[in-house]
């Protein structure tokens, strides 16, 4: 939503810290160049943890609540998104380009 404003990123960075939203997540990978100096987007998306291993671990996450009989209702959304992930040939970049999904949503195909 921040990048569809014309809200400065640094002071929506900056509120998001000050406020519940805050975590080591968003302090160290937000995927907004210019923020945070070593997060993957500096470096498009070279991963820390590549995005097939994230979806390689849901999957074991999921086999696992499996024979729990536990759902995992977010887990399973979280693995389609990886699963997209990959599809647009990111697999090998760090986990947080899922933010790359948010662009193409509700964008013709081929823009």
């Amino acid at each position: 939503m921040a990048s569809k404003t014309d809200l400065d990123p640094r002071v929506i960075y900056d509120v998001v810290s000050k406020s519940t939203g805050d975590s080591w997540v968003w302090r160290n990978r937000v995927p907004a160049k210019g923020l945070v100096l070593g997060s993957p987007v500096e470096d498009d998306f070279a991963p820390g943890f590549a995005s097939s291993l994230m979806r390689k671990d849901l999957d074991l996450a999921r086999d696992f609540a499996g024979e729990l009989g536990t759902p995992l209702l977010l887990g399973a959304l979280v693995r389609e998104m990886f699963t997209s992930v990959i599809a647009q040939g990111w697999g090998g970049k760090d986990y947080s380009v899922l933010a790359r999904l948010y662009e193409h949503v509700g964008r013709p195909e081929g823009e």
